[in-house]
């Protein structure tokens, strides 16, 4: 403000100047001289120098402003405008002052005044260069302001383009200062660690590393910016890292310095650091690790030996089974040549082999071939062995992995097998022989059995037929009872005959079985009417119960049924004294054309001791040698009983306790006849 004031009086000043003396002018000549013109335009420039502002205000007048030193031309227009200010007026007094202050006052003005005006010419010219030179420097200025400019615009597309990059990255980049203090924090980074940029820039990096790890990253950092010593800085380390929602995880690390020149000032040190979360990759090396335990730990029982070799021969894995076979310990044998385990004079035969399937990929064992050939123990002894041979590629290296047993006892049992084969042969040969021989004996007993009962049952049937008739005559009592003992020894003789032509109809597999359809209900009945007679000669009570869902018609043998129920019958009628027998009928199990039966025959006799329970079912043996003699028998009943029981697919088995009774269980398989 003050600076506006005085130039407003310098300008004042001059124009009264003007004015005075162009009033003076004009009262001494009456009118205007052209001297005047050059006093005006003198005190123009004046006015034009005074109102350029040098310090403040000649922005909006000088119009190289954009350039930036325009004080100096600022200065020099100032300067022109004075000059041509002084030259204007100079010729005007020259002109002018003769007519008001006199001739010869005039004469010295003007040399005086063209005095000045000569200097002023010559620092005109001065300045005139002064003036080429600024041009020259604005020019250069202008130009450098260009290339700066260009080069400020490719700088920004520069650095657009890595912030593009460093979002794009799929690794976790942070840059820190030497304080620790994060001052940026990529997309990838925020993915990483959950985080948001606005959440962690401004923070210690702390902040994403659970202890100890951020302690030690921080000594770490103090340490290298003390004494340049690089124990982290360039170099990729695994550490935890901790995510937002306080999760950790491992990933691995790598810090660099990024700072173009050392500087003193630690906050303007930069630091990038590069992360890379490996949680994937500690799960898969985890997954791996027990991966190769569990192999491992197979391939450690496995019992049979597991040998790898690889391109040129060497062992690289050998398991106990192999250790425990050939007699070395896994140190002492891995990395030697698998020709250590092979006899000197196969070495040879092997290498050729083992070099023409490295060379051509073609061999006729390594296929999975099992192959038998003799292999050498650590003290030199050999044994014979079986191996089965497959190939790999791991990580694009051949390797071959042999299977191998020894068979030393399998062959000795080989040996040992041909022996008793050979025995068995002989064994065999001689058996069919004894066989020939039995059967040969069988048959001729059978035909002598058949030929034998049938010329025994002849007479039989006769005495039984005479005993008969005589009963049907006038008896006494003591003839009568000769006549009763005489044919109940003969219906015994007939039982034993018949008996013993069935077992041996039996053990010549000559007994066949008949398929007839037949009314089960109405054989049973008949069959228990035929015993009853003899039941209740000795005071016993015959049942029989027969459920409801037991089928009527049935297709099976009803003969040989019949004869099961007289034997069962017929012993629980022996021996038994007082009490009842019964006969019981259920189904077993029903399907579509067959039915199961289960029968059971109840007494209340002498019973069988436990350990004789197995033993009544073999031919002509009892429960007790006494009993033969109080009951009489041959111990055939069971045994055929049993054998047509089998025939009819059933089994046959005994409940017993002595003093109380026995129960008989069978069950029999009959087809189904719907017309009964």
């Amino acid at each position: 403000m003050t600076d506006i004031l005085l130039e407003s009086i310098r300008a004042g000043v001059l124009l009264g100047i003007f004015l005075y003396f162009w009033y003076r002018g004009r009262r001494q000549t009456g009118h205007s001289h052209h001297g005047w013109s050059f006093i005006l335009t003198g005190f123009g420039l004046l006015l034009f120098g005074s109102l350029l502002d040098i310090t403040d205000n000649f922005e909006s007048l000088n119009p190289y402003i954009v350039i930036g030193d325009t004080k100096v031309e600022a200065v020099l227009e100032k300067l022109v405008g004075f000059l041509g200010g002084f030259i204007c007026l100079a010729i005007g007094f020259k002109q002018w002052l003769p007519t008001i202050i006199g001739a010869e006052e005039s004469h010295r003005l003007a040399v005086e005044l063209q005095k000045a005006n000569v200097e002023l010419v010559d620092k005109n010219k001065a300045s005139q260069k002064q003036t080429v030179k600024m041009t020259e420097w604005r020019i250069a200025l202008l130009n450098m302001m260009g290339d700066m400019k260009e080069a400020k615009i490719a700088l920004q597309k520069s650095e657009q383009h890595n912030r593009a990059i460093v979002e794009t990255v799929v690794n976790g980049l942070i840059m820190i200062n030497g304080q620790g203090t994060i001052e940026s924090f990529n997309l990838a980074a925020k993915n990483i660690f959950g985080y948001e940029a606005a959440e962690v820039i401004g923070k210690n990096i702390k902040l994403l590393m659970p202890e100890p790890y951020h302690s030690k990253h921080s000594d770490y950092l103090t340490h290298f910016l003390g004494t340049g010593e690089r124990k982290i800085i360039g170099i990729g380390r695994e550490v935890m890292g901790q995510r937002k929602d306080g999760s950790t995880f491992p990933m691995d690390l790598t810090v660099d310095e990024a700072s173009t020149h050392k500087e003193v000032d630690a906050e303007k040190r930069k630091f990038v650091g590069c992360i890379v979360d490996i949680t994937e990759r500690k799960n898969t090396e985890q997954a791996l690790v027990k991966s190769e335990m569990r192999i491992r730990s197979i391939l450690d029982v496995v019992p049979n030996a597991i040998i790898t070799v690889d391109r040129n021969g060497t062992i690289v894995s050998f398991n106990p089974a192999a250790c425990q076979t050939f007699g070395y310990k896994e140190n002492e044998i891995i990395n030697q040549n698998l020709t250590t385990l092979i006899p000197p004079d196969l070495r040879e035969e092997h290498g050729r082999g083992f070099a023409n399937f490295v060379r051509t990929g073609k061999s006729k064992i390594v296929d999975g071939t099992s192959v038998e050939f003799s292999a050498l123990r650590k003290d030199g002894s050999q044994f014979p062995a079986e191996t089965t041979i497959r190939s790999m590629l791991l990580s694009g290296e051949l390797y071959l992995v042999s299977v191998l047993v020894d068979i030393s006892e399998r062959k000795q049992k080989s040996e040992e097998l041909g022996q008793a084969l050979e025995m068995s042969e002989n064994l065999r040969t001689e058996a069919e022989h004894l066989r020939d021989v039995a059967e040969s004996a069988s048959k001729a007993k059978s035909e002598f059995l058949a030929s034998m009962s049938h010329e025994i049952r002849t007479p039989m049937n006769a005495i039984i037929g005479m005993s008969e008739l005589l009963e049907e005559t006038g008896l006494n009592d003591e003839q009568r009872k000769h006549v009763d003992t005489f044919k109940a020894a003969g219906e015994n003789l007939l039982d034993i005959i018949n008996a013993i032509l069935d077992l041996s109809k039996i053990e010549a597999k000559q007994f066949k079985l008949d398929s007839t359809s037949f009314d089960l209900r109405k054989s049973i009945e008949t069959t228990c009417e035929i015993l009853a007679f003899r039941s209740h000669k000795k005071g016993l009570e015959l049942l029989n119960h027969i459920k409801t869902d037991v089928p009527n018609g049935v297709v099976g043998d009803p003969a040989r049924l019949r004869q099961i129920f007289i034997n069962l019958i017929g012993n629980s009628i022996k021996f038994t004294e007082q009490g009842e027998i019964s006969l019981k009928v259920s189904v077993q199990s029903q399907g579509e054309g067959f039915v199961e039966l289960l029968f059971s025959v109840r007494d209340t006799g002498i019973g069988i001791p436990s350990n004789k329970l197995e033993l009544i079912f073999k031919s002509f043996t009892q429960a007790d040698s006494t009993t033969t003699r109080k009951y009489g028998g041959t111990g055939l009943g069971l045994t055929i009983t049993k054998e047509m029981v089998n025939m009819m697919k059933g089994h046959i088995w005994v409940e017993s306790e002595v003093g109380k009774g026995s129960t008989f269980f069978f069950t029999t398989r009959f087809g189904l006849d719907n017309s009964f």
